[in-house]
């Protein structure tokens, strides 16, 4: 699943003084696929950082509250790993010509129009890292433990007081917390043009540069950022302590909401891309993370996602853990095993039938949808399925796999399955003049 060596690439790296770099045990993908670290876990994705505002709870019960602010950027060393993903030939690509000067569009609520980023027009971030800290704050009651002992309050930041197994303090939490991506611009990029762009996350343990290539960039018509999971020895995980997983089971306490805001922030100043046509996707523990931006961030005001493409994870649905949904319409790709005993496909079942409420599709449970044929080229006939009485616009395809008790990144499936719809999605009726 890891990116072919054409494509640009340029690492961000999320870096703070005095913080070492991500360490912990990474788990093996039990599954066989080729994505190291995919965590072997529960299922549970955490929410936390920032609340998105006005948003309401899809499913009832608000996640736990918290906030969170990104911190400045600094100069960083050259180039860390990652190889780029990229072929000969461009598919097609959304977006429409812009001048020079890095001009954004106006917001628009219509997703069949271009919303330009601001980043348009600039010249193509320069390659070398960057640094750049996030910190926050968790709700004093969050879920979130390391070695027994809570990780709640202020983090990233001097009044940061959590503490290790033996009460001693955690001094790095009272730096930046580092997050690193990478990022994969397309064969040619044009700097004028508005590409759909894909955040993508791997399995616990992975770098960033570890992600689906999407048969190269969805033939060179899109922009891919592969995000690294935060420091697995100072990031708490009540379920999968020290394996560098995506901080799930946290309600809306996630550091990953602060991150992601703060990523979209910067990608949006920087890069060309339509801010009406952004997904994320992952594998795993990237799975979790996927399924918990697309629920808390559909319809967002200011930074929307617009699909997700979990491959196996799930979404949370226990009171404590569960983010605030914002009960807005998306589409969805979900690739899962039905036998998978590491991340039972009733965690995407349960992601499914909200988007089916949010999408108005005439019903909110999987098992009790119509479904028609999502014929992709060069996959078996019937591999995936479209879940019939959803808005054009917001599709929803299950590729529901019978392995057995798998756990694997699927990469044919999910590459071809992804590649085939984003190269669609610049295409009438999902983009119009």
């Amino acid at each position: 699943m890891s990116s072919s060596a054409t494509s640009r690439v340029f690492a961000i790296g999320f870096a703070a003084a005095g913080l070492a770099a991500i360490l912990g045990g990474c788990s093996t993908d039990d599954g066989g696929g080729i994505i190291p670290g995919n965590t072997a876990g529960s299922p549970g994705f955490s929410g936390s950082g920032s609340n998105t505002a006005g948003s309401t709870s899809m499913s009832g019960s608000p996640g736990i509250g918290g906030s969170g602010a990104g911190a400045s950027s600094t100069a960083g060393a050259a180039p860390v790993g990652g190889m780029g993903g990229a072929s000969s030939g461009g598919g097609p690509m959304g977006g429409s010509s812009g001048s020079g000067g890095g001009g954004g569009g106006a917001p628009t609520n219509d997703v069949t129009k271009v919303w330009k980023s601001d980043g348009c027009g600039k010249p193509a971030p320069a390659g070398g890292k960057v640094s750049i800290g996030t910190m926050g704050t968790k709700d004093a009651q969050c879920a979130a433990a390391l070695g027994g002992k809570p990780r709640c309050g202020p983090w990233g930041q001097p009044t940061c007081n959590w503490v290790d197994a033996q009460d001693n303090p955690v001094e790095a939490c009272k730096s930046e917390l580092p997050r690193d991506h990478f990022l994969y611009l397309p064969d040619n990029y044009d700097n004028n043009k508005a590409y759909p762009l894909v955040l993508l996350g791997p399995g616990c343990g992975a770098p960033g540069s570890e992600v689906y290539d999407y048969n190269d960039n969805a033939g060179n018509s899109i922009i891919r950022v592969g995000v690294s999971p935060a420091n697995a020895q100072l990031v708490g995980h009540g379920t999968n302590p020290g394996q560098g997983c995506f901080d799930d089971k946290e309600g809306d306490d996630s550091i990953d909401f602060v991150h992601y805001e703060k990523l979209y922030d910067k990608l949006n100043a920087e890069v060309c891309f339509d801010r009406n046509r952004v997904f994320a996707g992952g594998n795993s523990s990237g799975a979790w993370w996927s399924n918990e931006l697309g629920c808390k961030y559909a319809g967002d005001a200011t930074r929307p996602m617009r699909g997700i493409f979990p491959n196996t994870g799930g979404l949370p649905s226990e009171t404590q853990w569960k983010p605030t949904c914002s009960g807005k319409p998306i589409s969805g790709i979900w690739v899962h095993s039905t036998g998978d005993m590491t991340n039972p496909f009733s965690g995407n079942k349960y992601a499914i039938g909200l988007h089916m409420a949010a999408n108005n599709c005439g019903g909110n449970n999987y098992d009790g949808a119509t479904l028609e044929n999502y014929d992709v080229p060069g996959r078996p006939a019937g591999e995936c399925k479209k879940i019939a009485g959803c808005p054009e616009l917001y599709p929803l395809i299950v590729c529901a796999l019978n392995l057995g008790n798998e756990h694997g990144s699927h990469d044919p499936t999910v590459n071809n399955t992804v590649s085939f719809f984003l190269q669609n999605i610049v295409k009438p009726p999902f983009l119009t003049p």
